[in-house]
């Protein structure tokens, strides 16, 4: 009778043990929704007060205080137990209290921050400086409808015009400098390439805007392609040397980098032409080029 009612009580101390492990994991998942949720909050908002970073997450790595001794065997301290070793006289084994060791805990990482560095790719605000086509509108507002002339004060209009500083993509092949990155225009956003090389797209963005058809001047986004185009549909277009120039005319040069570009003709005095280009060190600015 005694033995039945050992084992009765042993059965009801492993049911308790049971619930006890489950109560201790639903304790557990608690403490870590609670966590992370907090964590989560303390992200977003150090995210929204940081000026200067845009990519959502704190420079984190994890320490010894991301991570939380927690107790996994299921007993609580000096709950009895069954261990093998532990019998009565009559063979039964006997309940005998449980004492924690090093066993008994996991170290779990209940950090939520992710592990980031920051790198240049943080930096970049794709919000930032983005223009609509109600913008672009303005631009041509109020201008002569005589294309030469269009074309010169739209140019003019431009002058001043600085790629965004903080839009940029990074390209890694090319390095991890602001200087090899690629920046937002509105010529580039306009053409329907954001952050691509922008110097003929700048000029692209001039015909559209004084009223310059396509087949007239083809629109291009290098100056490969619009050569090509002009040669084969308009070579009449093409005059050699800048004693023809006259404003609003397109001319293509060679810049202080020893490089090819273009711009738009805004003055001629017989010696020298003002030309209005996209993306001189990153703006659009007048220079001053010798008659070839």
């Amino acid at each position: 009778m005694r033995n039945q009612l050992d084992k009765a009580i042993r059965r009801v101390m492993a049911v308790r043990h049971a619930e006890r492990r489950r109560a201790a994991v639903l304790v557990i998942l608690a403490l870590l929704t609670i966590l992370s949720v907090s964590w989560r909050l303390h992200q977003v908002g150090t995210a929204m007060t940081d000026d200067e970073y845009s990519c959502g997450y704190e420079e984190h790595a994890h320490s010894d205080a991301c991570y939380t001794e927690v107790l996994v065997c299921g007993y609580e301290d000096e709950a009895p137990e069954n261990p093998a070793d532990s019998t009565r006289e009559d063979g039964e084994a006997a309940p005998t209290a449980h004492s924690h060791t090093a066993d008994c805990y996991q170290r779990v990482l209940t950090c939520t921050l992710p592990e980031h560095t920051h790198t240049l790719e943080c930096l970049a605000d794709i919000t930032a400086d983005v223009e609509t086509p109600a913008d672009w509108d303005e631009q041509s507002e109020g201008v002569s409808s005589f294309w030469s002339d269009a074309m010169t004060e739209i140019a003019q209009r431009q002058l001043g015009y600085t790629e965004s500083a903080k839009n940029f993509t990074v390209d890694k092949a090319l390095g991890e400098t602001l200087a090899q990155a690629h920046h937002y225009t509105r010529y580039g956003d306009w053409y329907g390439n954001p952050y691509g090389n922008w110097d003929v797209m700048f000029v692209a963005f001039c015909q559209h805007y004084a009223g310059i058809p396509e087949d007239v001047i083809p629109q291009c986004a290098s100056l490969l392609q619009l050569r090509t185009e002009l040669e084969n549909a308009h070579p009449e277009y093409i005059t050699p040397g800048g004693s023809e120039a006259t404003p609003g005319d397109i001319v293509l040069y060679t810049n202080t980098a020893g490089e090819e570009t273009i711009g738009i003709v805004t003055e001629y005095d017989g010696t020298t032409l003002t030309v209005v280009s996209g993306a001189v060190d990153g703006a659009v600015v007048a220079v001053t080029v010798a008659d070839p």
